[in-house]
């Protein structure tokens, strides 16, 4: 049963925030030796309940805040939004604690008065600590998965039940009885309907990580793992599409010579899943350059737009490049028709390093400038090295900015940004400028910082990349942010938000450095810098 609710003042939340909080201090800073086995295995399981329980506090919090509208009073998109910005939790983790406050939170009624959770029994479970997040996203899931024709009471029931088997045994088990009990809720049915394969297909990819690798998972519905096996079948025959095999075909089996790719298949060491890897890669490459994606996607040019900076591109090829105005348009960036070859570097040293006084060999910049990855519209990092063999076989837009980074100054009287106008805010802003925001470049919508509607100009110096989410927050309401071009200074060119008083009362002007990694490890939430 869920505790009693009790009416509870700013004082006496503070108090019990207090008290909470020097509880734990306590449990943290206690002398755990001292503890024979039993006691310790108690307070393992006491505090995992405890971890349980705070959660659902948690939840509770986040429920009543959305009810009063913070999210929108705080400048905040989406109650999502809200808890990314004032938590600092992935976006993720925010969506999933919004799915559970839908199931497990209790309902304001229009008529007045308050409902019941829709999941009560898991509620109640995660309240008391018998449960984690983790189980309650099983019992959700299974539920879900219920025939749409299943009667209220049978759905209760099956709720019921999986909170029962989730107090005594590990999520995976959940799912596996679930699995079972909706084939007995449907018995002559199919327990694994339409409804519910929709709603469980999707495909997650994850960070690059720092050898600049994603993860990629989910779930296919059955016609696509249709397509997908047909494809690999092959595309992923050994032999085929091996990138460390020049002589290996591209494309289909079908279309390749048999001897060719049985004498390639017999030098063939890939494993199973990396044939499956350079299969998807060729394929994702043959359909990017057939014409099919389209001519553009969000005024941006529909294909790999790779971003160098000229100290790569000199470091690259050995070569420098004249970065004047007098040299390139002046209305559009310089943009390369053929891939830098491969640098050719030199010194005394490994790498072309020098020898300080103690013998060893430091790294020289220009070469640290050619090791740096290539980002792309969509925030890809790729490796240099990568970078000009794509550049070379492929058709990519290569486009190259100055060494400062600063974007041409493109002029344009009509409303929306050009293409070209687009590429030149590539480097200075990568993505979305809202401060936090991770969505990249193609995910954005072009800004004006000053108001078309009142100056009637498109200039590449007053715009910035915003996702559709934070655009709509820059308005003259009171609960609206400004946004303005900084002209000074190393951050002349970027663009800075400033909050509403809602937000922030001294409303401090923010700049995103998401995008620039570079920039937080040189200071983490470093303020606008001056000059």
């Amino acid at each position: 049963m869920a505790a009693p609710v009790l009416s509870l003042s700013a004082r006496s939340a503070a108090d019990a925030v207090a008290a909470t909080d020097g509880a734990i201090g306590a449990l943290a800073s206690a002398d755990l030796v001292s503890l024979d086995d039993e006691a310790l295995r108690q307070l393992l399981i006491d505090s995992e309940r405890l971890a349980r329980r705070i959660s659902s506090v948690g939840l509770r919090v986040f429920h009543e805040a959305d009810e009063r509208g913070l999210p929108g009073r705080h400048g905040f998109g989406s109650p999502s939004a809200m808890l990314v910005g004032l938590l600092h939790i992935s976006r993720h983790e925010a969506k999933m604690r919004v799915h559970n406050d839908f199931h497990l939170s209790p309902r304001s009624h229009p008529s007045g008065g308050v409902r019941p959770p829709r999941r009560p029994h898991v509620a109640d479970a995660l309240a008391c600590g018998a449960i984690g997040s983790s189980h309650v996203k099983a019992i959700l899931d299974v539920v879900d998965g219920a025939p749409t024709q299943a009667a209220p009471d049978d759905v209760a029931e099956l709720e019921k039940s999986l909170v029962a088997v989730a107090e005594l045994f590990e999520p995976s088990v959940v799912r596996s009885v679930g699995t079972e009990l909706l084939a007995r809720l449907d018995p002559d049915g199919d327990p694994g309907d339409e409804r519910a394969r929709r709603k469980r297909r999707g495909i997650t990819l994850g960070q690059q990580d720092e050898k600049l690798m994603s993860k990629i998972g989910g779930e296919l519905s059955p016609t696509a793992r249709a397509y997908l096996d047909v494809l690999l079948d092959t595309w992923a025959r050994p032999g085929m599409n091996n990138p460390g095999d020049p002589a290996s075909p591209a494309g289909a089996y079908a279309d390749a010579d048999p001897e060719v790719v049985k004498a390639c298949a017999s030098r063939d060491l890939r494993t199973p899943a990396q044939c499956r890897h350079d299969a998807l890669e060729a394929m994702l490459k043959h359909f990017a350059e057939s014409g099919h994606v389209g001519g553009s996607h969000r005024g941006l040019p529909a294909t790999v737009v790779l971003t160098m900076t000229l100290a790569q591109l000199e470091a690259a090829t050995s070569r420098t490049v004249d970065p004047s105005p007098e040299s390139r348009s002046a209305t559009e960036p310089v943009v390369a028709d053929e891939a830098p070859t491969t640098p050719a570097i030199s010194g005394d040293g490994p790498f072309g390093g020098r020898a300080d006084s103690f013998g060893r060999f430091a790294t020289p910049p220009e070469v640290r400038a050619a090791r740096q990855p290539v980002r792309t519209a969509s925030g890809t990092l790729l490796p240099i090295t990568e970078t000009l063999k794509l550049a070379e076989q492929a058709h990519p837009v290569l486009v190259i900015f100055d060494h400062s980074g600063v974007p041409l100054h493109l002029g344009r009287t009509k409303r929306l940004a050009s293409q070209a106008q687009r590429l030149a805010l590539l480097p200075n802003h990568r993505g979305c400028t809202h401060p936090g925001c991770t969505k990249p470049a193609t995910w954005t919508q072009i800004h004006h910082t000053r108001e078309w509607a009142a100056y009637r100009r498109t200039n590449v110096d007053e715009l910035a990349p915003a996702c559709e989410e934070h655009h709509a927050l820059v308005h003259d309401r009171p609960n609206g942010w400004a946004t303005y071009i900084v002209t000074s200074g190393p951050d002349a060119g970027r663009c800075a938000w400033t909050p509403p008083r809602t937000v922030d009362p001294q409303r401090k002007p923010l700049i995103n450095r998401v995008h620039h990694p570079e920039e937080l490890c040189q200071g983490i939430g470093a303020p606008i810098r001056d000059g």
